[in-house]
């Protein structure tokens, strides 16, 4: 008895972690198709009661953006105060004490990593983090799809700011972006391509792009989790 206690307490010791991780992973899928609903509606929900969405912002965030009324200011820190109920608001990631971001795509934007003290931080009701594009905060233009056409870097999004980031354990590690664990893990597209993300590989950060009274992944490999997590 003693001996097969041994190897069960053996075998529970090398699968329990593996299980804990699997858990996790699958709780990062439910987390991102639930924050990019909880940001689409929040847009459409802006639309109804006040007037414009994400192609209507047209004012920047104020100095105490916290304080921004979407009855008064079209900006999206004003969107954002009026739908996101129970979201905290910080003004810059530097506001979130040792917090770094991993993630290749990050490095290539440009108004987030070269204004960390300003741009805008949501922290939603499940401790999902939202990082806003400071471009599309302080100046920003319409964000808005061309129909027939993909979101590209000149069509909406990444060409007037109007991307963000998704960090879906806050400012718990491990802080690391989800790339695709075979295939090509391009920007601005529609579609996973020929990108397969394992579930193994599964992390919390993912960048996304506002348009319209939608918010949508910003990479290949945000799309392949949506769609065909393996």
């Amino acid at each position: 008895m003693l001996i097969t206690l041994g190897i069960i307490g053996v075998v529970a010791a090398m699968t329990i972690p593996t299980l804990i991780a699997h858990t996790n992973k699958i709780q990062y899928i439910s987390k991102l198709k639930k924050a990019i609903s909880t940001l689409s509606n929040a847009a459409r929900m802006s639309s109804e009661l006040y007037g414009y969405d994400y192609a209507g912002v047209n004012s920047p965030c104020s100095a105490n953006a916290a304080t921004d009324n979407p009855e008064n200011i079209q900006s999206i820190c004003a969107l954002f105060n009026g739908t996101l109920k129970g979201a905290t608001y910080h003004k810059g990631i530097n506001d979130l004490p040792d917090y770094n971001i991993n993630s290749p795509t990050v490095d290539g934007m440009d108004s987030i990593v070269n204004h960390k003290s300003r741009v805008p931080v949501y922290i939603l009701q499940d401790g999902t983090m939202l990082i806003i594009s400071n471009y599309y905060a302080v100046n920003p233009k319409p964000c808005t799809k061309i129909i027939g056409k993909s979101v590209t870097r000149d069509e909406a999004g990444y060409g007037n700011g109007c991307y963000g980031i998704l960090d879906l354990n806050g400012v718990s590690l491990p802080n690391k972006e989800t790339v695709c664990s075979s295939g090509t893990n391009t920007q601005a597209v529609e579609s996973a391509g020929d990108c397969i993300v394992k579930t193994k590989d599964i992390n919390d950060i993912f960048p996304i792009v506002f348009y319209d009274g939608m918010v949508q992944p910003y990479t290949s490999a945000g799309w392949a989790v949506l769609k065909n997590a393996k």
